[in-house]
């Protein structure tokens, strides 16, 4: 997190946090880090797991609707985002909200732009749904890393690092500062 100029406590919110161990390696790997978790109650197994209620009551991760973020403007100083933008079904409303609570972003997805990808998705979507866990994971958006690039811009940030992977996938890592 060397690109934060932060004396004290950095405040992490992860997006998609499936449970607390990405936050642990965050706060163990990042000193003065406080990372929060937060994610979508829509009926997945896992919210009836106990570990996952233990982390809820806690505080470690919140539950929300999916674009209301229930945070203060500018509260965090970080916003990580990994493997979740496909599933966001009103991007342009998701990443208004997500701009509002943070100063920089990481995002890290494969651009469905690629040749395979929408395909790759579907198939592990099929997975996830049908042998893994039990649950609808077949609705997903195919949003562009171009266009979501142009909704960053569109609400004040702008590319610090963007790093992209020709290939089956296309995978891209983009780190976003708003702008002051």
């Amino acid at each position: 997190m060397e690109f934060i100029n932060v004396d004290s406590e950095i405040f992490l919110l992860d997006i998609g946090t499936e449970n607390s161990s990405i936050l642990d390696l965050f706060e163990k790997e990042i000193q003065n880090c406080i990372a929060t978790g937060i994610n979508i109650k829509d009926g997945f197994d896992h919210y009836n797991n106990k570990l996952f209620q233990k982390d809820i009551d806690s505080g470690k991760i919140c539950i929300y609707d999916g674009y209301n973020f229930p945070f203060k403007n500018n509260q965090f100083d970080v916003v990580t985002i990994f493997s979740v933008i496909h599933h966001v079904k009103n991007i342009k409303l998701f990443v208004k909200n997500m701009c509002r609570i943070t100063k920089y972003v990481i995002i890290k997805d494969n651009d469905m732009a690629g040749e395979y990808t929408t395909k790759l998705i579907e198939i592990q979507h099929d997975l996830y749904e049908g042998i893994l866990c039990p649950q609808n994971f077949s609705e997903f958006y195919k949003t562009e890393k171009n266009y979501l690039i142009n909704l960053m811009y569109d609400n004040n940030f702008s590319i610090v690092s963007h790093t992209y992977k020709k290939g089956f996938t296309n995978p891209y890592t983009i780190l976003f500062k708003k702008n002051s």
